[in-house]
C-alpha cells in the first residue's frame, strides 16, 4: 500500500469492462497506479453495440478516445413506428452536437472495449500504464484494509478498490448485500447484419439506407431496435419481448432462439420479420433490475456500473453512465490532494454524487419497460429525457462538490 501522504494511489480493479477500463484510464491520468483484475480472457467479447450520448462522449474525448476513430457511427435521425409499420414520429437530431457539445454515437461494443483498451496500456499516454490481469477473477474484499482475493488465493492489496464486475458483482454484498439482481420479465435477443446484406434485399433495404437512424419498432409488449455501427458497416439489431422464464433459454440453440423470437415478432410488418429472419447469431439477454443499494461505498471499496445500478436498455445509458461514474471517481481522489486516510470519505461523496441522477434514469427506464409509455403510439420517453442525459457534465459535476465540500479541486 502507497504511504505517502499525497502520493499516488494504488488502485485496484476489479472487472475490465467498458466502466473498468474508464475508471482506470481515469485514475491513470490522473497520476495514480492501477491494476485491473478480469476473470475472462478476453477471448470472446461478445459483438453487440451501444450507444453513447454526448455526455459520455465528452468524457471519452477528454481521455483521448473519439469514436469516430473506432468506427462510431453519428446518430441523425430518430424514427419510431408501431409494429405494424406506421411511422409515428421521426426526428431530427443532427443538431445533437451543437445543442449538446459532443456528438450521439453508437459503437460497436468490441470496438469501443478495444479502443478503452489501448488507452489504458499506452505507453506513450499519459501516467503509469495500467497492467490488467487475465484470468483473474475476484472473489473477496476486504474493506477496510482494501486487500482483495482471487479466485486462485492470491492477495493484492490496494489504497482503493474499485468492484466494476457488473450484474453478478462478488464485491457488491461486502459494500451492501441488501439488494441483489433480479430477472425484469423481459429478455432481449441481439444479433448483427451487414448492411450490404440488407441493401441486397428490397424488402429490407429501408433498414440500412440511412446511416446514423436510430429506429425503434414497438408494440406494448415487443420492441425493436435498430442502429448502425462499425462505419455504418454492421447493423446492431436488438429486440425485447415479455419472459417471465427463469432464464433457461440461454442454453437453447441458436435455431431454436430464432425460432422463438420470429414467432414472436410474426404480427409486425413483414419487412420487419424479413430483416429478423436474416439473423445468425443470436444472444439472448434476460434483462435484470435490482432496488437502490444504500450506498455503493464502503470503507475502501467502491462499486462502479452494473455493479452499483443494473440497467435497462430503454434510456439507453448503461454504458454512459458507467463512464460517469468513472471519470466522477478520478474526480474525488485528485493526486496531490487525497490522504489514504480520507478515501472512505471521498468514496461516500462519490455515491452520494452519482446516486440522484442514476437512480432518476433507473425509474423512468422502469417505466418505459412494463408501463404506459411502453406503447410507441403516444409518446416518446426516450425523447423526453435527452436533455437530462446528454446535458449533464459529470467531471465538472464532481469538480463542484469537492469544491463546496473540501475547498479544492482537481479541474
Amino acid at each position: 500500500m502507497v504511504n505517502s501522504k499525497h502520493g499516488p494511489l494504488n488502485i485496484l480493479i476489479a472487472g475490465a469492462g467498458i466502466g473498468g477500463l474508464s475508471a482506470a484510464i481515469a485514475l491513470r491520468q490522473a497520476g495514480h497506479i492501477v491494476q485491473v483484475f478480469e476473470r475472462s480472457l478476453f477471448t470472446n467479447e461478445y459483438g453487440a453495440a451501444v450507444s453513447i450520448g454526448p455526455n459520455a462522449n465528452g468524457i471519452l474525448r477528454s481521455l483521448g478516445l473519439a469514436l469516430e476513430d473506432v468506427g462510431g457511427v453519428d446518430t441523425k435521425l430518430i424514427s419510431e413506428y408501431v409494429g405494424e409499420g406506421k411511422l409515428v414520429r421521426s426526428t431530427d437530431a443532427s443538431g445533437v452536437l451543437e445543442e449538446f457539445k459532443h456528438p450521439w454515437q453508437f459503437t460497436h461494443r468490441v470496438d469501443l472495449h478495444n479502443g478503452l483498451k489501448r488507452l489504458a496500456v499506452d505507453t506513450s499516454g499519459k501516467g503509469t500504464p495500467v497492467i490488467i490481469n487475465l484470468n483473474s477473477r475476484v472473489t473477496s474484499v476486504d474493506p477496510e484494509t482494501g486487500t482483495i482475493t482471487l479466485e486462485n488465493g492470491k492477495t493484492y492489496h490496494g489504497d482503493v478498490v474499485i468492484g466494476a464486475d457488473g450484474v453478478r458483482s462478488a464485491l457488491r454484498e461486502y459494500v451492501d448485500s441488501s439488494q441483489t439482481p433480479v430477472m425484469f420479465g423481459l429478455a432481449g435477443y441481439r444479433f448483427m447484419i451487414p448492411t450490404s446484406v440488407l441493401l441486397e434485399d428490397p424488402q429490407t433495404a429501408r433498414f440500412a439506407k440511412n446511416s446514423g437512424e436510430l429506429q425503434l419498432w414497438g408494440t406494448e409488449d415487443n420492441k425493436i431496435i435498430l442502429y448502425a455501427c462499425r462505419d455504418g458497416k454492421l447493423m446492431n439489431c436488438a429486440t425485447v419481448v415479455v419472459d417471465e422464464t427463469s432464464g433457461h433459454k440461454k442454453e437453447w440453440s441458436t435455431a431454436a432462439l430464432k425460432a422463438d423470437m420470429l414467432e414472436q415478432f410474426k404480427n409486425f410488418h413483414p419487412d420487419a420479420v424479413a430483416l429478423l429472419s436474416k439473423a445468425g447469431d443470436i444472444g439472448y439477454w434476460p434483462l435484470f433490475d435490482m432496488p437502490a443499494l444504500k450506498s455503493w461505498a464502503n470503507g475502501r471499496v467502491a462499486l462502479l456500473g452494473d455493479a452499483a445500478h443494473p440497467f435497462l436498455p430503454f434510456q439507453g445509458q448503461g454504458a454512459a453512465q458507467a463512464i460517469e461514474d468513472a471519470i466522477t471517481l478520478a474526480e474525488m481522489l485528485p493526486i496531490n490532494q487525497t490522504n489514504p486516510e480520507d478515501i472512505p470519505e471521498r468514496l461516500r461523496m462519490y455515491y452520494s454524487a452519482r446516486r440522484d441522477r442514476v437512480g432518476r434514469i433507473q425509474e423512468v427506464s422502469r417505466q418505459v419497460g412494463k408501463g404506459p409509455e411502453a406503447n410507441i403510439r403516444h409518446k416518446s420517453p426516450l425523447l423526453g429525457m435527452m436533455s437530462f442525459n446528454f446535458s449533464h457534465d459529470a467531471r465538472k459535476h464532481a469538480a463542484e462538490l469537492m469544491s463546496q465540500h473540501f475547498g479544492e479541486t482537481s479541474m
